[in-house]
């Protein structure tokens, strides 16, 4: 080497580029179909043989420029996989021998080794020079798609690239729409409060600068047509209702979705597309003009709403990764070999050897251990997302109602592993949609019994001996255990001449098909959503307790223990008593 790099510097350049390159072809060692993209291992191959090159080691470049093109060869012509990484790995070791100040000749079998590994096919496009190997290679067949392959075409570098990109966006994009759904729910509340304004403004604009970065132009205009809304807003250039924007403003981040979807590649999106959302903005900004005063007085941008809402909230195909306490085992069984060789022919040799296998090992440790940790924390996430996600649907299930609700969260600073927040949303969705609709009266019927005519959702997270407790309260009117009496009695679920108790009715709520409700609507009556709760929560061997008080509201509290295993029931809690899913009355036939 002459350009003064450190040796360590340089052995965690090359280690890095090795390890983007096994992990490139784990895919492929496990399918060999040509639909798994192949231009990171020849981007890798590639970055090996340029880093050789810049920092002039020569005594390596041979090794590197081997492995560059049979990366390439193999790219145009198929081959086996297990060559390259081979290559890799005795590259790796004539690294380690040129650090360790072992001399290029007595390096020169590794190399003849490398040589020998490469296919038959492959050795002419090795021996010859550039110019013939480049029109080698433009002269040779193409490789022939696996039989069990549908695609024509093996997707391109910089295909992959921009499907990675969207990937990455898409991630982007969902956390960006669930803060401005959070946002426009505090704006419905608040109208007057620019700096939610703001917020918004800045979101939708760092959104449709996302999107266009990743060649969704349509989701970009759709973007760009609520952010020019949202100026105008807060420039006081456009009088709009508040609730139309925030209904409006909604309906856009589902469209913007819905472009996604389709620009991803997913044709089957839930998400409704506006047709023409400048057409869309036009009405409302003409409906806002002709509902204003010809001289209107100083007043908040935003149209006050009738019901106001939520104010808150590798390296190899399938190894696992090393056990940092194995690798210090094995850190100490090479201090103790080091330590029990003795003098004697060879013996400077193979005490090299040893210290260079310790170098690796203390070298593998520490990755090991890095990786461990960082692990951990990827694997855990924040329950405030999965409580963002919930603003949203308290808002439409209150307006579908005509009611007034707030939805408040605390403990969303809590992190769990993401299984288990992907499988608790949607039990909680569940609960604050069924104590909106069943819960919380209506603004008439609260102000009668002397409530406020807002009702209350609260959602709390904490950790207790291990487990993670979640409580959903309302203080809406409280269970209509007469109501879920009569309800049983007609499906044949209790017996006519038994008055049941209070303990033995409250269970039945979280039975498929059970609902008090009269009248089917597109959030409430089927008897489906509690249901999914018990189901969801027994899945996470959970326990649910029931705490009901008539007039005064409902309390479910959740207990999800962290280091969760297989259950069978789940316990249904309904005051002090106790019973399971499999304990409960059943429909009686006939």
């Amino acid at each position: 080497m002459s350009d003064g790099m450190p040796a360590e510097t340089l052995r965690d350049e090359v280690l890095s580029i090795t390890s983007a390159f096994r992990i490139a072809l784990i895919p492929l060692e496990k399918n060999e179909a040509d639909t798994i993209p192949r231009g990171p291992v020849v981007d890798a191959g590639r970055s090996l043989h340029g880093c050789f090159t810049e920092h002039r080691v020569e005594a390596l470049t041979p090794y590197s420029e081997a492995l560059e093109r049979m990366t390439r060869v193999w790219d145009a012509q198929g081959g086996p996989v297990d060559s390259l990484a081979t290559a890799v790995g005795i590259i790796e070791q004539a690294l380690d021998g040129l650090l360790d100040s072992v001399s290029a000749e007595r390096l020169s079998p590794l190399y003849e080794t490398l040589r020998s590994a490469c296919p038959p096919a492959w050795q002419p496009y090795l021996d010859s020079d550039s110019a013939t190997f480049d029109a080698r290679l433009r002269s040779a067949p193409e490789a022939v798609a696996s039989p069990n392959s549908d695609a024509a075409t093996p997707e391109r570098p910089e295909q992959a690239f921009q499907r990675e990109l969207r990937a990455a966006f898409t991630t982007e994009a969902d956390e960006g729409f669930a803060v401005c759904e959070e946002l426009l729910v505090q704006l419905e509340q608040r109208p007057d409060d620019h700096d939610i304004l703001d917020a918004l403004f800045r979101k939708f604009h760092t959104l449709k600068g996302a999107a266009a970065a990743v060649d969704l132009p349509e989701a970009a205009a759709q973007l760009h047509g609520g952010e020019s809304l949202l100026q105008a807003v807060r420039e006081a250039t456009a009088v709009v209702d508040g609730v139309a924007l925030v209904d409006f403003l909604l309906r856009l981040t589902d469209s913007v979705r819905g472009l996604i979807d389709q620009g991803c590649g997913r044709p089957e999106s839930p998400y409704a597309v506006i047709a023409d959302v400048a057409q869309e903005i036009a009405a409302l900004r003409r409906t806002g003009s002709s509902a204003a005063p010809a001289d209107p007085p100083r007043r908040s941008p935003v149209g006050s709403p009738e019901f106001p809402t939520p104010t808150r909230d590798a390296t190899g195909a399938d190894a696992a990764p090393a056990d940092p306490a194995t690798s210090d085992s094995q850190l100490r069984t090479l201090t103790e070999l080091r330590g029990q060789l003795g003098p004697g022919e060879g013996g400077g040799e193979i005490r090299q050897v040893i210290d260079a296998l310790d170098r690796q090992a203390r070298q593998f440790w520490d990755l090991a251990s890095d990786l461990k940790a960082q692990v951990s924390s990827l694997a855990s996430v924040a329950l405030e997302g999965t409580f963002r996600r919930l603003q949203r649907p308290v808002r439409d299930a209150a307006r579908h109602a005509g009611k007034l609700v707030t939805l408040d969260v605390s403990g969303g600073e809590i992190r769990v592993d993401h299984a288990i927040t992907e499988r608790l949303y949607a039990p909680l969705l569940h609960l604050v949609r069924n104590a909106v609709s069943h819960g919380i009266e209506t603004p008439g019927v609260r102000e009668r019994h002397g409530k406020s005519r807002t009702g209350s959702v609260r959602v709390r997270a904490a950790l207790r001996e291990g487990d993670l407790v979640l409580v959903v309260e309302d203080d809406g009117a409280g269970l209509d255990i007469a109501a879920i009496r009569a309800k049983a009695t007609s499906l044949g679920w209790v017996d006519p001449q038994h008055v049941p108790t209070r303990a033995e009715l409250i269970p039945l709520i979280f039975r498929a098909g059970f609902s008090t409700q009269a009248d089917v609507t597109e959030l409430a009556g089927r008897g489906v959503g509690m249901d999914v709760v018990a189901r969801e929560i027994e899945a996470l061997d959970g326990v649910i307790d029931v705490e009901s008080r008539d007039g005064s509201g409902t309390r479910i509290r959740l207990s999800i223990p962290l280091n969760t295993g297989d259950a069978s029931t789940v316990r249904i809690v309904p005051g002090d008593a106790t019973r399971t899913v499999s304990d409960m009355p059943r429909r009686r036939s006939g």
